[in-house]
């Protein structure tokens, strides 16, 4: 009520560096129910990556990973098999 000035009625925005409340519904005096909507995020920046390339980034690590482990235990097995000298 204090960013608007006066009492809120159903449909006002409030604009925030994150995104956009609504007033969906009120109770008397009292606000019942905001909506939230983020501000999107852009599909590039100068320094920064998007959010499919970060996904795709995490996805190429998981899965590098993977094969790490897929590799030492192929390694570990093909010890045990090995006869020991001795």
């Amino acid at each position: 009520m204090s960013e608007l000035g006066r009492l809120p009625v159903v449909g006002d925005e409030l604009e925030l560096e994150t995104g956009t409340l609504r007033v969906e519904r009120l109770d008397g005096r009292r606000i019942d129910r905001i909506r939230f909507t983020p501000v999107p995020e852009p599909v590039a920046t100068a320094v920064g990556t998007t959010r499919a390339e970060r996904q795709a980034d995490r996805h190429a690590e998981r899965e590098a990973g993977r094969e790490a482990g897929r590799q030492a235990d192929a390694e570990r097995a093909a010890m045990r098999k090995e006869p020991s000298r001795g």
